[in-house]
């Protein structure tokens, strides 16, 4: 009835009305529910005074979905037109599947979207051959380490009365991401990262951060790249320049005049107060499957006023899906 619909609406062909050929059926005394081969359809096609026999079959074998159709020429006694297309398993879209087919072997164009939405497969999931879903989410465990460079590292080495933190620059890291994607066109995603971590517990530390990124994923390969800002606690103090040496502000025996001739700036320092410190944070990666699970391995650089980030981290994401 579908096909029967769609041959209607190229206003090319006259299609034999519905009821008309089953009252004629009934009259030859025909049934054609085992009539799909050739010479079947001529014969019929004969019997009915038609120019033309369409016929066709759809077949559902692992993932996909296969739809035959085929034209046959009553009068030349031979198919003149077929159509083999493979679809994604996606039973709520059959009659699309039928459209796509149809437009296929009358070379009507199809929307190249609505092609890929049924047709292209890629190896990571995305809303593209999920079209029944508004939001997908991916989230997972994160393990790695990373390592502080410039005067941070310096600092964070030195004894407690030097204002470091006898700490090795070099920690483990573990935490847990959550991500929200906002935006698939054809091979892209774009989402939302939400990435908080503790960091040295191997050295009897608990430093939290969360780290909001903005993704870019190409569900074919799993690469992906994502940037944004970090955020942690951490302990600074006023610095000096005083006579061509780093000076800690409260510890200048000088008076107050003289100090407020100095230009005083921030750096780590275990004996200052508490704030929130903040990077910038670039990230790149690829996502590996194995079966229904993905295993991310990312690489991040964080930059900040006076030191630099490099970490490594592996998980992996189990798919949740929220209609």
């Amino acid at each position: 009835n579908f096909i029967r619909m769609e041959l209607e609406k190229l206003d090319s062909l006259e299609v034999l009305d519905r009821y008309e050929t089953i009252q004629q059926l009934r009259k030859i005394n025909v049934d054609i529910k085992d009539c799909y081969n050739k010479s079947c359809l001529v014969d019929l096609g004969k019997r009915l005074n038609c120019k033309y026999m369409i016929s066709g079959t759809m077949e559902a074998l692992g993932n996909s979905i296969f739809v035959t159709l085929r034209l046959v020429d009553v009068e030349q006694n031979k198919i003149t037109q077929t159509s083999l297309t493979e679809f994604i398993r996606l039973e709520a879209e059959i009659t699309t599947m039928l459209k796509v087919a149809f437009n296929k072997m009358f070379n009507v164009p199809n929307e190249e979207i609505l092609l890929n939405k049924l047709t292209v497969k890629y190896d990571y999931e995305n809303q593209l051959n999920n079209p029944n879903k508004t939001r997908i989410q991916l989230g997972g465990p994160r393990f790695g380490v990373t390592s502080l460079f410039g005067n941070d590292a310096a600092i964070l080495q030195k004894n407690y009365e030097d204002g470091g933190f006898k700490l090795n620059p070099y920690m483990t890291q573990m935490g847990y991401q959550l991500e929200l994607h906002y935006l698939n066109e054809k091979r892209v995603q774009v989402l939302l990262e939400f990435i908080g971590l503790l960091t040295g517990l191997e050295q009897r530390q608990f430093i939290p951060s969360l780290s909001i990124l903005n993704g870019f994923r190409d569900s074919k390969t799993g690469y992906e790249l994502g940037f944004g800002f970090s955020f942690a606690p951490t302990t600074e103090d006023y610095f000096v320049n005083y006579k061509g040496a780093e000076k800690r502000y409260d510890d200048l025996n000088i008076s107050e005049a003289e100090k407020q001739t100095l230009a005083k700036y921030k750096q780590l320092d275990k004996r200052g107060t508490t704030t929130i410190s903040t990077a910038f944070v670039v990230a790149f990666g690829r996502t590996f499957k194995s079966g229904r699970i993905n295993l991310p391995v990312n690489m991040y650089i964080a930059t900040a006023a006076n030191s630099l980030r490099v970490g490594l981290t592996i998980g992996w994401n189990a798919k949740k899906i929220n209609s």
